[in-house]
């Protein structure tokens, strides 16, 4: 319910914060998500409230805007020579931070009874404010590009009409949401629609849950039965293998194949990871539920380890995804672009994640888990297999005006 709230939220308010930014500058409003960001955490410290944690989610998911303008930031001060290699970088970078928060997460956990305080994570929390503060400062202080610091001139007169002073408040409301609606179709009327509902089924998926639920089910119901420490360990592999791949080789492998070829090649991995995670345990299943079969437990390893390389490689198809999406639309509309490809991210996470927990219950206790890992790697090959079906546009941008 409280991830809920925040995609809800979120949800509603992406599109309408991206246009903000193409017409204010990206910028400020990347300060100001980030001050969120940082009275959320300090926040979560302190609240035992979980109707309160739920309320400050929901405020939260409307100003929470930092990955579009990241991204639209991106964009602005990038060149087409070296877009991807950036959108790598800022992938490996994410890769790096998750498997860091994974393994300080999994120690909380495991030591949660030293510590002598109510909630562990408050130690966490103040930390990750912390850190937040120290971006916030980076990004007001750092000039990252001239252009940053105004709003971009629009080629329509679009930012002329957003405000009359001789009109009401009503009127200029009512051209603002006009103009808003106007973009809004310019984008679903583009190619990037399509790039954009292949990133929802990505999210749809909801891989990291599946890995998480399957992590800490029992192993009488077909699980691994894992510590917290242990799940955040692999985390922590996935996080450093997803970090060195995409820092390292993810630029050549574009070079290789080309934005589709590296999406295709991303997606097919990624749905091999979920098919073979399920039989991973089947030595468990077949020596009366015992793990500590040294034979065993090397075979469990070895095919988790082979599934958290792929899940980790196969992450090359976001950055990718994300090169074509601003290949197919104009740079100068990145803001709402980008807003809309997030409403498509969070509404599609919050659902499938309902959807696909549901089904991981269920199947557990029909005793055939595998189902729902099969369902879930559909909603990778059927994205790979549409960019497979699109032209070599995707490849180059070509400005839209």
């Amino acid at each position: 319910m409280v991830d809920f709230a925040d995609s809800f939220t979120s949800f509603i308010s992406s599109a309408f914060v991206g246009y903000l930014s193409d017409i204010y500058g990206k910028k400020p409003l990347l300060v100001v998500s980030l001050l969120c960001s940082f009275l959320r955490l300090v926040l979560y410290a302190f609240i035992r409230d979980v109707r309160l944690l739920i309320g400050v989610e929901c405020l939260y998911g409307f100003v929470n805007c930092t990955s579009v303008m990241v991204t639209a930031l991106m964009v602005e001060f990038s060149t087409n020579e070296n877009r991807v290699r950036l959108f790598g970088y800022m992938t490996a970078s994410y890769a790096l931070s998750r498997s860091l928060s994974s393994l300080v997460g999994g120690l909380l956990v495991h030591f949660e009874s030293g510590f002598k305080v109510d909630n562990p994570y408050a130690i966490y929390s103040l930390l990750s404010a912390c850190l937040t503060l120290v971006s916030i400062v980076l990004s007001h202080y750092i000039p990252l590009s001239s252009s940053l610091e105004q709003p971009r001139s629009r080629n329509s007169n679009t930012q002329d009409d957003l405000y009359y002073p001789n009109s009401t408040l009503p009127e200029n409301l009512q051209r603002f949401l006009q103009n808003w609606f106007k973009e809004l179709k310019w984008v679903a009327n583009k190619k990037a629609l399509l790039l954009i509902m292949c990133r929802g089924m990505i999210s749809f998926a909801s891989s990291t849950l599946l890995w998480t639920l399957f992590a800490f089910t029992p192993l009488r119901d077909y699980g691994l039965d894992l510590s917290s420490l242990k799940v955040g360990l692999i985390f922590m592999m996935y996080g450093l293998i997803s970090f060195g791949f995409q820092f390292v080789l993810f630029d050549r492998v574009v070079g290789a194949l080309g934005l589709r070829g590296t999406f295709i090649l991303g997606g097919f991995l990624s749905a091999t990871q979920l098919l073979l995670l399920p039989i991973s345990p089947l030595p468990y299943w077949s020596s009366d539920y015992q793990p500590l079969n040294l034979n065993a437990s090397l075979y469990v390893v070895t095919f988790i380890s082979i599934g958290v390389a792929l899940y980790a490689v196969g992450e090359v198809m976001r950055p990718a995804l994300d090169a074509m999406i601003v290949n197919t639309t104009d740079l100068e509309k990145q803001g709402i672009v980008q807003g809309v490809s997030r409403m498509s991210h969070v509404f599609c996470d919050a659902v499938g994640s309902m959807i696909v927990g549901w089904l991981y219950s269920y199947f557990v206790r029909t005793g055939h888990p595998i189902y729902v890992f099969v369902f879930s790697a559909t909603f990778y090959l059927v994205p790979a297999l549409v960019v497979y079906r699109m032209d070599n546009t995707l490849e180059v941008h070509a400005q839209v005006r």
